[in-house]
């Protein structure tokens, strides 16, 4: 909050110089080099509110360039963190073949559904929702392939979000698990007692590559879930 208030300060400043430059010459008792003055105090004042945004330190000086010098070295040594923490992180976070990275890990667990007749593994989610802004709605789009769960990503920027579809309606609610596929309900009981023995992580991979897939991977072989 207080960085908040001295960037405030710095640009009310800033403005305030600026005002002043606009104004230009009203009489002749003006001196050009004092308008050229003011203009100068609006950029280092502009400078100073851009550095302090940063949360970085510079010194005691009305040198432009003296303070360009510091917001370079800022972006040097935001770069520097930036790739160290690329390194230390790349483990966890590998690149695919197509170029895409992971931002992001998606964990659920998973039970068979009850259903004889069915038998598919229900992942245990309580919503679908994977960006909920007034400008960006994108979800989870669960549907059912060959007898099995697959996943789209549908919203903005992607197909359309089908009409009869609540994201925020998933596959679990109080510990009662619906399967997707059927529709058989399993009771709470037996879904407390038994998704820990079938645990799955999914990984969604925002991709950046040109035709924008998103992926999710299991550690199940069975739950290998291509999103398009």
């Amino acid at each position: 909050m207080r960085n908040e208030l001295v960037v405030d300060a710095w640009l009310q400043r800033a403005r305030s110089n600026l005002a002043k430059a606009r104004l230009g010459r009203m009489s002749d008792d003006i001196l050009y080099e004092d308008l050229c003055f003011e203009c100068q105090q609006v950029v280092e004042k502009l400078l100073k509110a851009l550095l302090v945004s940063l949360e970085a330190t510079f010194p005691w000086t009305h040198l432009i360039a003296r303070l360009l010098e510091e917001l370079a070295s800022v972006k040097k040594w935001g770069d520097w963190v930036l790739r160290e923490a690329k390194k230390e992180l790349a483990e966890f976070y590998p690149e695919e073949p197509d170029g895409s990275i992971p931002v992001g890990w998606i964990w659920a667990r998973t039970i068979p559904c009850q259903n004889p007749s069915c038998g598919v593994e229900i992942p245990l989610m309580r919503q679908f929702w994977l960006a909920k802004k007034a400008k960006k709605k994108v979800t989870l789009y669960p549907t059912v392939e060959a007898g099995q769960v697959v996943f789209k990503v549908v919203g903005d920027g992607y197909e359309p979000m089908p009409a009869d579809f609540d994201p925020g309606n998933g596959t679990v609610s109080r510990a009662v698990a619906v399967c997707p596929v059927c529709g058989s309900a399993v009771e709470a009981k037996y879904s407390n007692t038994t998704s820990s023995r079938f645990t799955s992580n999914f990984v969604l991979k925002m991709a950046r590559c040109p035709n924008r897939i998103l992926r999710i991977r299991s550690r199940k072989p069975s739950l290998n879930w291509e999103l398009t």
